[in-house]
């Protein structure tokens, strides 16, 4: 049995037994581990609120035959702010969903957990001149997760014959991971996959979202109509690559179209 510090990111938690709780945590040394919150669920453990998702702290943890254990808990940020908002929080738990469901256990990517980090902190920043849209940072996060993990969607060129992309409309295959020129499209019945249509200008805006300075974000405006064609791409370029939807999706659709940044909307 052997100590180890790392600093996380609690991604979910699920009960085990009467009083535990497990914990997947994604950690800025290890990369994604699972461990065991030993009497979690008990009011009064100490280990209660600082394994709750969204958690970033500091971890003692013990390596076990099976799970890792948690044994101390120093609590840096809890984004309460984020948890007390429903639309915050549905995006969030998004964002936590899909870091779980593309990444194995124990492969660090520091790039990831700072990624999730920031992102978590211009969620939990609302108030003030430099609040970040939520969706806006939503779809940096995905963009930009995609891209360290390999499958960032190519824009800057036809993805069959290698051209320019000249057309005002274009559309975007999952399977190919990438857009294809009007000529090009011509063939699209021999795709395996329903091609996405997205105009030049969301194109201009995700390939900002993707390799953007992330600090200057807040000056981004994207109209709703291109939010709504990056949010197809992003969700359609995900699908082909997961074996099932990811389940924080339903919700969040839900509380977008029920809530406005968490508050509820007039009639």
């Amino acid at each position: 049995m052997s100590l180890y510090r790392a600093e996380g990111i609690v991604l979910r938690t699920r009960a085990l037994g009467e009083a535990d709780r497990i914990a997947t945590i994604y950690t800025r040394e290890a990369g994604k581990v699972r461990a065991v919150a030993r009497g979690a669920r008990r009011p009064r453990c100490r280990l209660s609120g600082s394994t709750e998702p969204f958690t970033h702290a500091e971890f003692l943890l013990f390596r076990g035959t099976g799970l890792d254990n948690i044994s101390q808990v120093e609590i840096r940020e809890s984004f309460q702010a984020i948890r007390g908002n429903l639309g915050l929080m549905a995006r969030a738990s998004y964002m936590a969903e899909l870091l779980d469901r593309t990444t194995e256990e124990g492969e660090p990517a520091p790039e990831i957990f700072q990624l999730l980090l920031k992102c978590l902190r211009m969620l939990a920043q609302q108030d003030g001149p430099g609040a970040v849209d939520p969706d806006t940072v939503l779809y940096a996060y995905e963009a930009r997760l995609l891209r360290y993990l390999g499958y960032a969607p190519m824009l800057d060129r036809c993805m069959g014959c290698g051209g320019p992309m000249g057309a005002r409309r274009l559309v975007f295959y999952p399977s190919l991971g990438g857009v294809l020129c009007e000529g090009c499209r011509g063939n699209r019945e021999q795709l395996d996959t329903a091609g996405v249509e997205i105009s030049r200008r969301s194109v201009e805006f995700l390939r900002w979202l993707l390799s953007g300075d992330l600090e200057r974000l807040g000056y981004l405006r994207i109209p709703p109509s291109s939010k709504n064609e990056i949010r197809e791409v992003l969700h359609a370029h995900e699908d082909f690559r997961l074996d099932s939807p990811l389940k924080s999706r339903g919700f969040l659709d839900r509380i977008t179209e029920e809530f406005d940044g968490g508050d509820v909307k007039d009639g």
